[in-house]
């Protein structure tokens, strides 16, 4: 929702800035005018992106990791069965040479 506002606000600044290049025969005080409304829309979208990171950063902490289920899958139930014995590991890694 945040993204579509944002937008919908870029494409209005980007319409007033268009206009303020194109439009050369502009009076001082409309210029003026066209520079403020331009400088509030860089605020606005700058409020909006502080919200939509605040948004994210708040999904992401609400995100919750949960282990994995026994639903038949072989793969699970195949390292569920291996029972590694860590002395057996460390015999099978190769040796170091330590007469170099």
């Amino acid at each position: 929702m945040i993204s579509d506002i944002r937008k919908a606000i870029e494409q209005r600044k980007s319409k007033l800035v268009s206009l303020l290049n194109k439009e050369e025969r502009l009076s001082a005080e409309k210029k003026h005018q066209l520079y403020g409304a331009i400088n509030e829309i860089d605020v606005i979208t700058k409020i909006l992106q502080n919200h939509r990171d605040l948004e994210i950063e708040n999904e992401i902490k609400e995100l919750k990791l949960i282990k994995p289920e026994n639903n038949g899958n072989s793969l699970f139930n195949f390292f569920k069965r291996k029972n590694i014995n860590k002395e057996k590991i460390k015999q099978n890694r190769p040796q170091e040479d330590i007469s170099k």
